[in-house]
């Protein structure tokens, strides 16, 4: 059976929620409808307002946004869950899609000026950055047997802003996507081979 472990942040308690398909299964106060964990999931601060969602036996409510606060890259978080139940060799496979790298560079010269003003976003993006490079750092030596798998592309041409749906980007996307398929066509193929196997 697949597990399902999905990021979101508390706003009103002020801490991590993580959904898990497996404590979902046992526990009726931490099982939530799939349409609430996609809607808090992808709230993100700024483009979507966050949202409340109820656990299935009516004890609880949170007020949550997405997990991409904290968790850019949710694969270590996953796997941390199945290691400390330890479960890590249950993991066959471990998948983790990106939504391309920025690649906007900071100048030096620019930036040795900056203030806080000038550092808010970038500096937003550095830490997202560093934050999903250190888990591929981390899981490609915690599994490096080819059992983690990460699908990120570089954004050579299309746009990284979160906001930018206009047709052209749309198209860019679709290209850059385009290429890491052809990229990373052995690796898909391994993993369609793995999760087809059952």
């Amino acid at each position: 059976m697949t597990e399902l472990f999905v990021p979101a942040y508390d706003i009103e308690r002020r801490k991590a929620f993580f959904f898990r398909s497996t404590r979902a299964r046992t526990d009726r106060a931490q099982d939530f409808r799939l349409a609430d964990v996609a809607r808090a999931t992808s709230a993100a601060p700024t483009y979507f307002e966050p949202v409340r969602v109820r656990d299935a036996a009516g004890a609880s409510s949170y007020a949550l946004i997405d997990g991409g606060v904290f968790a850019l890259n949710p694969a270590m978080s996953a796997y941390a869950d199945l290691a400390a139940a330890g479960r890590e060799d249950d993991i066959q496979v471990l998948v983790s899609l990106g939504t391309g790298s920025h690649t906007r560079p900071f100048a030096l010269d620019k930036a040795r000026g900056w203030g806080r003003l000038e550092w808010a976003r970038p500096l937003i993006d550095v830490v997202a950055d560093g934050l999903g490079e250190t888990v591929d750092f981390e899981l490609a030596r915690v599994l490096p047997d080819g059992r983690y798998v990460r699908l990120q592309i570089d954004l050579a041409e299309a746009s990284d802003d979160l906001d930018d749906a206009g047709d052209a980007n749309l198209r860019a996307l679709r290209r850059e996507a385009d290429r890491l398929v052809q990229a990373r066509a052995a690796d898909l193929e391994r993993l369609a081979a793995a999760l087809t196997r059952g």
